[in-house]
């Protein structure tokens, strides 16, 4: 029976966690990163632009790795506008975050326990919040 409670508050924990990032990066994605042309996001969604009208045939500048481009090419269509494709990028890098913290977990939890397996899923996925912290700082 304890058994059971230690692995409850653990799922307890991840969820919490889970709902922690969900927060975060949602609130990250309506309150800071707003602007498509800010660094090189523009840059990407002009690359899977590329994809889709050359019908996967544009190589790029070679100074971008060419997936997270294919990745948004999926969510393009060409009749929708900068700024969707914009906000459905930022929902599709949420989601894949969580797709790749629970793969991260099936493969830790498949040599050792719950809880070893727990906590360097979670690390992995509450430390992106650590890189926005100062644009938190300075509003």
């Amino acid at each position: 029976m304890r058994d059971k409670l230690v692995k409850l508050k653990y799922w307890f924990v991840g969820l919490a966690a889970i709902s922690l990032y969900i927060w975060g990066a949602q609130h990250q994605s309506h309150f800071i990163n707003t602007d498509r042309d800010a660094y090189d996001q523009s840059a990407y969604m002009n690359y899977s632009k590329e994809l889709v009208a050359s019908d996967y045939n544009y190589v790029g500048g070679r100074n971008r790795m060419p997936l997270y481009p294919m990745f948004m090419s999926i969510l393009y269509d060409e009749e929708m506008s900068d700024q969707t494709l914009f906000e459905r990028g930022k929902n599709a890098g949420i989601i894949s975050a969580l797709l790749v913290t629970l793969i991260a977990f099936l493969i830790f939890r498949k040599d050792a326990s719950f809880e070893f397996a727990l906590v360097p899923s979670l690390i992995a996925l509450l430390s992106v919040c650590l890189l926005y912290t100062s644009d938190a700082a300075d509003e």
